[in-house]
Parts: C-alpha cells; structure tokens; sequence
C-alpha cells in the first residue's frame, strides 16, 4: 500500500514549492495542506506552551541564558503536526518531519529523483547546499532595513556574487546534458527551476536574459507536462 503524504505549509510557493514540484514530477498524489497567516499566530502559540520551558536545546554552552532543565522521565507534551514549530513539514502515514531540504532529499530518494547511484546523489546534496548559500545573501539582501546598506548589498550582488554563483550553474548544465546531475532529471533540477522563478520574482522577468542556459533549462522544466500541469492549477499567490 503506498504511503500517505500530506506536506504542511502557508498558502504560499516560499519553502516549499520545491516539494510540491516533486510530487508534481513524479505523479503522486498528497494533500496540500495550507495554513492561513491568519491562523498561524495560535498555531505557534499552541506550539510554544506545549514545549514549555522544560526543554534547554543548548545546555552549558552559554547560548541559553535561562535555567536549566529540569530532569524529567517524561517529555513535555509536543503538538503534533510541528516538531520544531516552524513550517512545512511533511507527514507520512502520520509522522512527521520537517525541515524543507531534508523533506525534498527524503521524497527524492523514494521516488527515484536523488541520482543513479551514490556518487551523484552526493552531487545532487552539494549542488542544492550551495544554491542554499546563495539563497542566504539574497534574503540577508531582501531583509536589510537600512536603505543604504540594502543598496549596497544589491550592487555586490549584482556585479559580484549572483555572476559568481550563475555562471558555475550554467557551467555544471553545460556539463551534464542540460541538467544539473547525470545528464537526467534529479530533485535538485526541480529545486533549483523553483528558485530561478524566485530570482524572476525578485529581479525581474530580464533578469535571467545574461544566462541563457539558465533561462532555458527553468523553462524547459517548467514545460515538463506534469509540471505545467501543476502551474496550472497550482493557487494563484503572491510569492
């Protein structure tokens, strides 16, 4: 019997259209679940009393200033469905993980998408971390509150990392047949079509135009026939 899957997230692409991407790919069905932003104050409410303050995450090495743990046979209650309270997760027959990446590595592995073999499943994990870095300065860029240091951080951006990172993404396509991974589809083609719409999002439909191996592998992805079916019918938000 197949598993059930139901991934957890804001009505949003965000952290987890790459998921969905991957359960578009490879043609299997779970429930979307989407949590209003409304909503989602009580929800992390109900999460912060459940842990309570029983649980110190980093005892004796000075990152918690707060008491102790106290020693306990039992753990305090945890609301199910947000291990860490944060979103998405993904249940599967009823557990739960969370984490977006690990989510994504987990459902390409089961469905085939994580590479022929080790070698280019280690490929598949170095490709996606990276891009992770990338996607690191750009939200430190996107969450600067000065106006002159944001400016700033988008000329180093624009003139320096974003070429550095795009044109070794273009390279390793040029490499690999198209894709990012053994010459076939992996979940790290997937990942990485979602964030290229991101940078769209942000930037600008043009902004893709200096990288066109780039701009042909995202829409070559996005008109794979499952996917586009997913485009279509996918709610309509704003990112």
């Amino acid at each position: 019997m197949a598993p059930s899957y139901k991934l957890r997230y804001f009505n949003s692409r965000g952290r987890a259209e790459h998921i969905r991407f991957i359960f578009a790919y490879a043609e299997v069905e779970y429930e979307d679940e989407r949590i209003s932003r409304e909503k989602w104050p009580e929800i992390k409410k109900e999460v912060k009393e459940g842990f309570g303050n029983q649980i110190n995450l980093c005892p004796d090495r000075g990152l918690n200033p707060g008491p102790p743990a106290q020693k306990s046979d039992t753990l305090p209650p945890r609301p199910p469905g947000l291990p860490f309270g944060v979103l998405p997760v993904l249940e599967v027959d009823g557990k739960v993980v969370g984490q977006s990446v690990a989510i994504a590595r987990y459902l390409a592995k089961e469905f085939g998408l994580a590479g022929k073999d080790a070698w280019e499943s280690l490929q598949c994990d170095m490709l996606v971390d990276t891009l992770s870095d990338l996607r690191q300065v750009l939200s430190a860029f996107r969450s600067e509150p000065d106006p002159v240091k944001k400016e700033e951080k988008k000329h180093i951006l624009i003139k320096e990392t974003i070429p550095y990172y795009l044109k070794k993404f273009e390279n390793v396509l040029n490499e690999n047949n198209g894709f990012f991974v053994g010459g076939a589809v992996t979940w790290t083609d997937l990942v990485f079509a979602v964030s290229l719409e991101g940078f769209e999002a942000i930037f600008g439909k043009e902004a893709l135009d200096s990288y066109p191996t780039l701009k042909s592998f995202k829409e070559r992805i996005f008109n794979f026939p499952n996917i586009r079916a997913w485009i279509e019918k996918r709610p309509v938000t704003e990112h």
